[in-house]
């Protein structure tokens, strides 16, 4: 593989990549979400736990914890669920269920942040619930045609890491 060299930092490189999804998914965001799903992806870039646990028990999991364990836990379920749902969904779909699951499960984990937080951060993540299926939009339109610029950064999950996830489900 060639690398591309580039002047933009990564955090403009992954805006252009999102400002692009937004306008082919005409789905425009709030500058707010729109900054969270940039950082998002930067994040999870190259996140080994995204095709490795179960979301629904991550989820249950992150709704028996208290305090910042809580927050932590259920941001990334939200944050995974919504990057399956929208950048990965033949995950969900190795998984036998459908991209729609996830963004349930996401929806619900934002929903259960944002009652637990303070009123900045509540707003934050009530905005995210509510905006799930824009996300989604944004992410598959990220995933259908990226730029050229960015397919060496957008690294898809490896087949084996696929393969080793739904040997384990089953």
């Amino acid at each position: 593989m060639s690398a591309i060299i580039t002047d933009k930092p990564r955090v403009e490189l992954f805006r252009d990549l999102v400002r692009e999804g937004e306008q082919r998914a005409q789905q425009p965001l709030d500058e707010t979400v729109e900054s969270y799903l940039v950082f998002t992806l930067i994040e999870h870039l190259r996140d080994p736990a995204i095709d490795t646990q179960p979301m629904a028990l991550a989820l249950l999991d992150g709704l028996d914890q208290v305090g910042s364990v809580r927050g932590q836990h259920l941001r990334a379920v939200g944050d995974r669920c919504l990057l399956i749902a929208g950048f990965y969904p033949a995950l969900a779909e190795r998984r036998l269920v459908t991209p729609q699951y996830y963004a349930a499960l996401g929806r619900h984990a934002y929903e259960e942040l944002a009652a637990a937080m303070r009123a900045s951060l509540a707003d934050l993540y009530q905005s995210l619930s509510g905006a799930f299926d824009a996300l989604v939009r944004v992410l598959a339109e990220c995933r259908m045609q990226p730029a050229r610029a960015y397919r060496p950064v957008l690294v898809p999950v490896p087949a084996q890491r696929l393969w080793a996830a739904r040997t384990r489900c089953h």
